[in-house]
Protein backbone atom coordinates (compact mmCIF):
# COMPACT_ATOMS: atom_id res chain seq x y z
CA UNK A 1 0.00 0.00 0.00
CA UNK A 2 1.64 3.58 -0.74
CA UNK A 3 2.38 6.23 1.56
CA UNK A 4 -0.69 8.33 -0.27
CA UNK A 5 -2.80 5.53 0.63
CA UNK A 6 -2.05 4.79 4.50
CA UNK A 7 -0.84 8.79 5.15
CA UNK A 8 2.25 7.45 6.25
CA UNK A 9 5.77 9.18 5.20
CA UNK A 10 6.77 12.79 4.50
CA UNK A 11 3.85 12.98 1.19
CA UNK A 12 1.44 11.16 3.54
CA UNK A 13 1.53 13.47 5.85
CA UNK A 14 1.91 16.69 4.17
CA UNK A 15 -1.78 15.70 2.26
CA UNK A 16 -3.41 14.67 5.72
CA UNK A 17 -2.25 17.99 7.40
CA UNK A 18 -3.55 19.54 3.72
CA UNK A 19 -6.70 18.19 4.07
CA UNK A 20 -7.41 18.26 7.55
CA UNK A 21 -6.90 22.30 7.10
CA UNK A 22 -9.34 22.63 4.62
CA UNK A 23 -11.79 21.16 6.43
CA UNK A 24 -11.03 23.19 9.58
CA UNK A 25 -11.61 26.17 6.79
CA UNK A 26 -14.82 24.68 5.43
CA UNK A 27 -16.51 24.43 8.78
CA UNK A 28 -15.47 27.92 9.66
CA UNK A 29 -17.37 29.13 6.49
CA UNK A 30 -20.04 27.47 7.13
CA UNK A 31 -20.00 28.17 10.53
CA UNK A 32 -19.67 31.99 9.91
CA UNK A 33 -22.55 31.72 7.21
CA UNK A 34 -24.56 30.12 8.85
CA UNK A 35 -24.25 32.63 12.20
CA UNK A 36 -24.61 35.52 9.83
CA UNK A 37 -27.70 34.20 8.94
CA UNK A 38 -29.17 33.56 12.00
CA UNK A 39 -28.40 37.25 13.43
CA UNK A 40 -30.66 38.09 10.07
CA UNK A 41 -33.54 35.90 10.16
CA UNK A 42 -36.78 36.51 11.65
CA UNK A 43 -36.72 33.02 13.39
CA UNK A 44 -38.85 32.30 16.71
CA UNK A 45 -37.25 33.74 19.75
CA UNK A 46 -37.45 30.45 21.52
CA UNK A 47 -35.79 28.55 18.29
CA UNK A 48 -33.38 30.83 17.81
CA UNK A 49 -32.23 30.43 21.98
CA UNK A 50 -32.32 26.84 21.32
CA UNK A 51 -30.07 26.53 18.19
CA UNK A 52 -27.70 28.61 20.20
CA UNK A 53 -27.71 26.87 22.84
CA UNK A 54 -26.82 23.40 20.77
CA UNK A 55 -24.23 25.91 18.49
CA UNK A 56 -22.18 26.74 21.58
CA UNK A 57 -19.90 23.77 21.99
CA UNK A 58 -19.58 23.73 18.59
CA UNK A 59 -18.67 26.72 18.30
CA UNK A 60 -15.90 26.88 21.17
CA UNK A 61 -14.69 23.73 19.61
CA UNK A 62 -13.98 25.24 16.19
CA UNK A 63 -12.32 28.31 17.58
CA UNK A 64 -9.97 25.77 19.74
CA UNK A 65 -8.84 24.57 16.27
CA UNK A 66 -8.48 27.22 14.55
CA UNK A 67 -4.23 28.12 13.79
CA UNK A 68 -3.64 31.55 15.99
CA UNK A 69 -1.75 34.35 14.47
CA UNK A 70 2.03 33.98 14.11
CA UNK A 71 4.53 36.37 15.31
CA UNK A 72 5.58 37.68 11.63
CA UNK A 73 1.86 37.96 10.80
CA UNK A 74 1.12 39.92 14.17
CA UNK A 75 4.14 42.39 13.54
CA UNK A 76 2.95 43.24 10.14
CA UNK A 77 -1.17 43.35 11.35
CA UNK A 78 0.32 46.03 14.25
CA UNK A 79 1.77 47.56 11.31
CA UNK A 80 -1.57 48.57 10.23
CA UNK A 81 -3.43 49.08 13.29
CA UNK A 82 -3.76 45.75 14.24
CA UNK A 83 -7.72 45.86 12.98
CA UNK A 84 -8.02 43.18 10.35
CA UNK A 85 -10.40 40.44 12.01
CA UNK A 86 -9.19 36.60 12.09
CA UNK A 87 -11.51 33.90 11.23
CA UNK A 88 -11.84 33.41 14.87
CA UNK A 89 -12.38 37.14 15.98
CA UNK A 90 -15.48 37.11 13.43
CA UNK A 91 -16.71 34.34 15.40
CA UNK A 92 -17.08 35.42 18.55
CA UNK A 93 -18.52 38.72 17.25
CA UNK A 94 -21.18 37.13 15.54
CA UNK A 95 -21.69 34.58 18.61
CA UNK A 96 -21.94 38.09 20.62
CA UNK A 97 -24.04 39.53 18.33
CA UNK A 98 -26.95 36.60 18.28
CA UNK A 99 -26.88 36.15 22.12
CA UNK A 100 -27.46 40.03 22.36
CA UNK A 101 -30.08 39.81 20.09
CA UNK A 102 -31.94 37.63 21.68
CA UNK A 103 -31.09 38.72 24.99
CA UNK A 104 -33.05 41.83 23.85
CA UNK A 105 -35.74 40.08 22.13
CA UNK A 106 -36.48 38.33 25.68
CA UNK A 107 -36.85 40.99 27.52
CA UNK A 108 -39.30 42.50 24.63
CA UNK A 109 -41.32 39.25 24.67
CA UNK A 110 -44.78 38.11 26.09
CA UNK A 111 -42.32 35.32 27.55
CA UNK A 112 -40.40 38.20 29.63
CA UNK A 113 -41.52 36.95 33.00
CA UNK A 114 -42.91 33.33 31.93
CA UNK A 115 -41.64 30.06 32.83
CA UNK A 116 -38.17 29.50 31.48
CA UNK A 117 -37.83 32.66 30.51
CA UNK A 118 -35.85 33.25 33.93
CA UNK A 119 -33.60 30.49 33.08
CA UNK A 120 -32.97 31.58 29.32
CA UNK A 121 -32.33 35.06 30.30
CA UNK A 122 -28.86 33.91 32.75
CA UNK A 123 -27.66 31.47 29.61
CA UNK A 124 -27.73 34.49 27.14
CA UNK A 125 -26.02 36.36 30.17
CA UNK A 126 -23.27 34.52 31.28
CA UNK A 127 -22.18 33.00 27.54
CA UNK A 128 -22.74 36.95 26.48
CA UNK A 129 -20.15 37.45 28.92
CA UNK A 130 -18.55 34.33 27.90
CA UNK A 131 -18.20 35.50 24.23
CA UNK A 132 -17.04 39.44 25.40
CA UNK A 133 -14.27 37.54 27.11
CA UNK A 134 -13.18 35.76 24.84
CA UNK A 135 -12.67 38.25 22.57
CA UNK A 136 -11.21 40.80 24.63
CA UNK A 137 -8.49 37.73 25.79
CA UNK A 138 -7.82 37.08 22.53
CA UNK A 139 -6.72 40.73 21.64
CA UNK A 140 -4.76 41.17 25.02
CA UNK A 141 -2.61 37.23 24.07
CA UNK A 142 -2.23 38.22 20.43
CA UNK A 143 -1.52 41.67 20.50
CA UNK A 144 -4.63 43.11 18.03
CA UNK A 145 -6.05 46.26 18.40
CA UNK A 146 -9.57 45.98 20.59
CA UNK A 147 -12.49 45.30 18.40
CA UNK A 148 -14.77 47.90 17.44
CA UNK A 149 -17.24 48.33 19.98
CA UNK A 150 -16.10 45.27 22.02
CA UNK A 151 -15.70 47.64 25.40
CA UNK A 152 -19.31 49.25 25.28
CA UNK A 153 -20.97 46.14 24.65
CA UNK A 154 -19.15 45.21 27.65
CA UNK A 155 -20.28 48.12 29.70
CA UNK A 156 -23.41 47.93 28.16
CA UNK A 157 -24.26 44.38 29.56
CA UNK A 158 -22.88 45.30 33.17
CA UNK A 159 -25.21 48.35 33.37
CA UNK A 160 -28.03 45.84 31.82
CA UNK A 161 -27.84 43.67 35.42
CA UNK A 162 -26.98 46.66 37.71
CA UNK A 163 -30.06 47.41 36.67
CA UNK A 164 -31.78 44.58 36.81
CA UNK A 165 -31.21 43.00 40.28
CA UNK A 166 -34.33 39.99 39.74
CA UNK A 167 -31.44 38.15 37.38
CA UNK A 168 -29.60 36.16 39.72
CA UNK A 169 -26.81 34.61 38.03
CA UNK A 170 -25.13 32.86 40.82
CA UNK A 171 -27.80 30.29 40.83
CA UNK A 172 -26.99 29.26 37.54
CA UNK A 173 -24.14 26.63 37.04
CA UNK A 174 -24.76 25.20 33.34
CA UNK A 175 -21.39 26.94 32.11
CA UNK A 176 -19.00 26.68 34.68
CA UNK A 177 -19.14 24.65 38.35
CA UNK A 178 -18.89 27.24 40.68
CA UNK A 179 -21.28 30.27 40.79
CA UNK A 180 -21.08 33.14 38.40
CA UNK A 181 -20.08 36.43 39.70
CA UNK A 182 -20.45 39.56 37.06
CA UNK A 183 -18.91 41.99 38.85
CA UNK A 184 -16.14 40.20 39.56
CA UNK A 185 -15.87 38.76 36.02
CA UNK A 186 -16.44 42.53 35.10
CA UNK A 187 -13.50 43.54 36.92
CA UNK A 188 -11.37 41.07 35.67
CA UNK A 189 -12.21 42.39 32.28
CA UNK A 190 -11.57 45.68 32.78
CA UNK A 191 -8.13 44.51 34.49
CA UNK A 192 -7.51 42.61 31.00
CA UNK A 193 -7.86 46.20 29.85
CA UNK A 194 -4.82 47.93 31.46
CA UNK A 195 -2.94 45.04 30.69
CA UNK A 196 -2.83 45.54 27.02
CA UNK A 197 -0.18 48.31 26.66
CA UNK A 198 2.43 45.25 28.04
CA UNK A 199 1.47 42.28 25.62
CA UNK A 200 4.83 42.19 24.68
CA UNK A 201 6.23 40.76 27.35
CA UNK A 202 4.13 37.55 25.90
CA UNK A 203 6.58 35.29 28.57
CA UNK A 204 4.54 36.56 31.93
CA UNK A 205 1.19 36.69 30.37
CA UNK A 206 -0.54 33.33 31.18
CA UNK A 207 0.78 33.65 34.90
CA UNK A 208 -0.53 36.67 35.02
CA UNK A 209 -3.66 35.65 33.26
CA UNK A 210 -3.95 32.85 35.90
CA UNK A 211 -4.19 35.90 38.36
CA UNK A 212 -6.47 37.78 36.95
CA UNK A 213 -9.25 36.63 39.06
CA UNK A 214 -7.97 37.15 42.76
CA UNK A 215 -6.87 40.39 42.01
CA UNK A 216 -10.38 40.81 40.48
CA UNK A 217 -11.89 40.38 43.60
CA UNK A 218 -9.07 42.32 45.39
CA UNK A 219 -10.13 44.93 43.30
CA UNK A 220 -12.86 47.72 44.16
CA UNK A 221 -15.50 48.79 41.38
CA UNK A 222 -17.70 52.06 43.15
CA UNK A 223 -19.50 55.33 41.98
CA UNK A 224 -17.15 58.25 41.92
CA UNK A 225 -17.16 60.35 44.85
CA UNK A 226 -16.08 63.67 45.80
CA UNK A 227 -12.24 62.35 47.12
CA UNK A 228 -11.76 59.65 44.74
CA UNK A 229 -10.58 57.60 47.58
CA UNK A 230 -6.50 56.56 47.78
CA UNK A 231 -4.20 54.66 45.51
CA UNK A 232 -4.44 54.69 41.91
CA UNK A 233 -7.84 54.76 40.39
CA UNK A 234 -9.35 54.52 36.76
CA UNK A 235 -12.04 55.94 35.43
CA UNK A 236 -14.92 53.32 33.40
CA UNK A 237 -16.86 55.21 31.55
CA UNK A 238 -20.28 53.63 30.37
CA UNK A 239 -21.00 55.30 27.23
CA UNK A 240 -17.90 54.63 25.76
CA UNK A 241 -16.14 52.28 23.27
CA UNK A 242 -12.84 51.91 25.73
CA UNK A 243 -10.86 50.20 28.41
CA UNK A 244 -10.24 51.71 31.67
CA UNK A 245 -8.65 55.33 31.91
CA UNK A 246 -6.06 56.60 34.42
CA UNK A 247 -8.07 59.43 36.54
CA UNK A 248 -6.95 62.40 38.45
CA UNK A 249 -9.82 61.75 40.52
CA UNK A 250 -11.27 65.61 39.00
CA UNK A 251 -15.10 63.86 37.37
CA UNK A 252 -16.82 66.14 35.46
CA UNK A 253 -20.67 67.01 36.48
CA UNK A 254 -22.40 64.53 34.81
CA UNK A 255 -20.10 61.38 34.02
CA UNK A 256 -21.45 58.20 34.00
CA UNK A 257 -19.79 55.33 34.69
CA UNK A 258 -17.85 53.39 37.61
CA UNK A 259 -13.83 53.96 39.54
CA UNK A 260 -11.88 51.07 39.24
CA UNK A 261 -9.17 50.86 41.99
CA UNK A 262 -7.07 47.81 41.31
CA UNK A 263 -5.71 46.17 43.98
CA UNK A 264 -1.99 46.78 45.04
CA UNK A 265 -0.67 43.68 43.37
CA UNK A 266 -1.96 44.33 39.93
CA UNK A 267 -1.03 48.28 40.41
CA UNK A 268 2.37 46.81 41.09
CA UNK A 269 2.65 44.53 38.40
CA UNK A 270 1.55 47.76 35.58
CA UNK A 271 4.20 49.36 36.91
CA UNK A 272 2.76 51.56 39.44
Amino acid sequence: MSDRATGSGRGGDGHARDSSAQGVRDTVIRLIIDLQRLAGSGMPLQRRIDLLRGAEPKVLWIVHSLPKPVAEARRLDRGRGGKALTLEQRIYGLMAENLRFSLTELDRSVKAFGEGASEDRRWLVRHLFLFLAKQLEYSLVWGRAWVRGNWRELHDLYLYLANRPDIKLGSDRSLVDAPFDPEAEYKRLLLIGLLKPRVEREERLSRVLRQLPLWAMQSALSAPSADGGVGRIYAVEAARDQPPTESSRAFELGFHGWILAPCDDFVTYVGG
